[in-house]
């Protein structure tokens, strides 16, 4: 006993009925819409089921909520805030003699 498929024939019976202008040549309008509207409904379903997916999530507070790992202490390196205290402060330091000298400017009208 020989059970094999020919899909392409299976594709031809289904797709026989569907389309009488293989070269699509002509308008249809019913083939147009058709189109269209499940287009639209693929996209309802699919934006329904994220949404749904969503408003699952935020009423389970699942969402924005991240596991933590308390077995691990976080330490804190008191030197290395201080070096990056001790930058900012330089440049801090630096803004300010900026903004209250005074910088000498050559004016190219009065080199003639």
């Amino acid at each position: 006993m020989n059970l094999t498929i020919d899909i392409h024939a299976l594709a031809k019976k289904f797709k026989a009925g569907q389309d009488r202008d293989p070269q699509r040549h002509a308008l249809h309008p019913h083939r147009d819409w058709r189109t269209v509207v499940l287009g639209f409904f693929a996209l309802l379903l699919i934006l329904a089921g994220v949404h749904t997916y969503i408003f699952i999530q935020l009423n389970n507070e699942a969402l924005f909520s991240q596991a933590t790992n308390q077995s691990a202490p976080i330490i804190f390196n008191k030197d290395k805030l201080f070096d990056v205290t001790a930058i900012y402060d330089a440049r801090a330091e630096a803004f300010q003699t900026g903004q209250t000298t005074k910088l000498q400017v050559v004016d190219p009208i009065k080199m003639r």
